[in-house]
């Protein structure tokens, strides 16, 4: 990866950018896009940079956002762009409506992100800034801060650290390299306890009323001992997923099948995926979703898919990829 040449362009001849983020954007995505705005706007203090938000924020984007307000540009722009950045963007569907604007534009892409990148995203990018190992969006932008040696302010700081702590779990997914971009992150400033706590929104009713009855539809299978919990909800599927592991079950595949369409939200224990080696994202999420049709993939302990015309039930198709990957028979407990 060639991080101190980002942005791939010039930075006098940086008129103009966009930085996408992907559908319904997390706090990963929507801090990591903050983020690359003030390094942008650094590097050259007079370009324009656009931020969009496909189809909105998710719920602790949008607290988080009111933190750290963005102007996000709500229709697709593609006039006279010099640079395109993509965040947190695994997968080109993601981008919704803003994928026309990537795939005609003329500027330079670049795609910056700890996901596997499916095939149809890499093929429209000029350059991959990619760590599948790293923790977060937001850790590989932080290295972008250290490569382009451009120093960020308390906000920016605040913001990267906000989204390291959300998709590390509070650093529970942590490797070595996130603890020293924390570190750097907090070097002179007592902020880590403000950011957790600005992570920590209340549970609505409406989400504990989705837990619940996702509990009550539960069914049960084994898999080589392994405990699948298998649950439909209408709403809050990852919270729901996440609920289920830490209730003991190893994974979690949270299902909401409507008649045209239809989502998978998978979890797994870290346990599982250590002992196992199965990644929920390249080993199940994506190759169910590119044989349906589908947009699917994520990280080895937490991925989803959304397919708009699907033919077979998803639990049955994520069961049987599960038996296959684990090598044992999937058995429903009664």
């Amino acid at each position: 990866m060639r991080l101190g040449s980002f942005p791939f362009i010039k930075t006098d001849r940086l008129g103009r950018a966009l930085i996408l983020c992907h559908r319904h954007a997390d706090v990963d995505a929507y801090c990591a896009a903050y983020s690359t705005r003030f390094l942008l706007r650094k590097l050259n203090p007079q370009v324009k940079v656009a931020v969009a938000c496909p189809e909105g924020l998710g719920v602790p984007a949008e607290k988080v956002a009111e933190r750290f307000p963005l102007p996000v540009v709500q229709q697709p722009i593609d006039n006279g762009l010099d640079l395109i950045v993509t965040v947190d963007t695994g997968h080109a569907g993601l981008l919704k409506e803003w994928l026309d604007v990537v795939k005609r534009s003329e500027a330079v892409k670049v795609a910056v992100d700890h996901h596997p990148l499916d095939d149809s995203i890499r093929t429209i990018m000029d350059y991959l800034l990619v760590d599948t190992n790293a923790s977060s969006a937001c850790e590989m932008v932080h290295r972008l801060f250290k490569a382009k040696k451009v120093t960020y302010d308390s906000k920016v700081s605040k913001a990267l650290l906000a989204g390291i702590l959300y998709d590390s779990q509070h650093l529970r997914l942590a490797r070595c390299s996130t603890i020293s971009a924390v570190h750097d992150l907090c070097a002179g400033r007592d902020i880590l306890s403000e950011v957790k706590a600005m992570l920590q929104i209340p549970r609505d009713r409406s989400e504990v009323i989705a837990r619940l009855k996702g509990a009550q539809r539960l069914k049960l299978y084994d898999a080589g001992g392994w405990l699948i919990a298998v649950s439909r909800v209408g709403s809050f599927h990852a919270s729901l997923a996440r609920a289920l592991v830490v209730l003991g079950a190893d994974v979690a595949v949270v299902l909401d099948e409507k008649k045209q369409d239809a989502r998978a939200t998978l979890r797994s224990s870290e346990v599982f995926g250590a002992k196992t080696s199965i990644h929920l994202g390249t080993d199940i999420a994506s190759p169910i979703s590119k044989s349906e049709g589908g947009i699917g993939g994520g990280h080895p302990t937490a991925a989803s898919m959304t397919i708009e015309s699907y033919r077979r039930d998803l639990a049955e198709q994520v069961l049987e990829a599960l038996s296959s990957k684990i090598g044992s028979i999937v058995k429903p407990l009664r």
